[in-house]
C-alpha cells in the first residue's frame, strides 16, 4: 500500500510538472530502503503487539472470546474458515490452562484492525488537522522534503489515515 501511495503523490507531481518524467523513477527508486525500513518498522510493531498478546493471553482468554464473538456479529468473522476456536473449544482451553496460538492472535487483531479501520472511515477522524502528522509519518522523508505540502491533498489522505490510525491504536 505505501509504495502504491506513493506513485500515486509522485505521478501527481509528474502531472502538476513539479517533477519531469525523467526524474520519476530516479526518485522512487532513492526511497527503496527508506520505504523498507517504514515497512519493517510496522512489522516490528505488530510482532511487539502479538508478543504482549501471547505472554498476557492467560489474563485474556475471556477477553478473546468476547472479541471473537463481537466479530462474528460486526465483521463478518467466521471462527470455522479462520481456524479459530468455538466457544466450546475456547471453554475447554480456560478450563486446561490453555491459550490461543500465535496464528490464531495475529488473525483476531487483523479482523479488530480491520473493523475499526472501517468505523474510522465513517467517521470525521481524518479531518481532524491532528492527523496531518499521521499523513507526513507515513511517508519517507524525501517525499515529505520536496512534496510535504501536497501531502493534505493526497486523493487516499482518509485511506491512510484509517489504515495507520488502527494500526497504532491497537498495537
Amino acid at each position: 500500500d505505501r509504495e502504491v501511495n506513493i506513485k500515486i503523490l509522485v505521478d501527481r507531481m509528474v502531472t502538476a510538472g513539479r517533477l519531469s518524467e525523467e526524474d520519476r523513477a530516479q526518485f522512487i527508486e532513492s526511497m527503496t530502503d527508506e520505504v523498507a525500513d517504514l515497512v519493517l518498522r510496522t512489522n516490528v510493531a505488530q510482532n511487539v503487539t502479538l508478543t504482549v498478546d501471547r505472554w498476557k493471553a492467560d489474563d485474556y482468554m475471556v477477553t478473546y472470546e468476547r472479541l471473537m464473538d463481537w466479530l462474528e456479529d460486526t465483521a463478518d468473522l467466521d471462527r470455522a474458515i479462520e481456524y479459530l476456536p468455538s466457544t466450546d473449544a475456547m471453554e475447554e482451553r480456560i478450563a486446561a490452562g490453555e491459550t490461543m496460538t500465535s496464528p490464531e492472535l495475529s488473525v483476531l487483531t487483523a479482523y479488530a484492525k480491520i473493523q475499526l479501520s472501517e468505523a474510522l472511515v465513517e467517521s470525521d477522524l481524518a479531518e481532524d488537522p491532528w492527523t496531518d502528522r499521521v499523513v507526513d509519518a507515513y511517508f519517507p522523508a524525501p517525499v515529505l522534503e520536496r512534496f510535504g505540502g501536497d501531502l493534505q491533498t493526497h486523493p487516499l489522505r482518509r485511506g491512510v489515515v484509517c489504515a495507520v490510525a488502527p494500526d497504532h491504536m491497537i498495537n
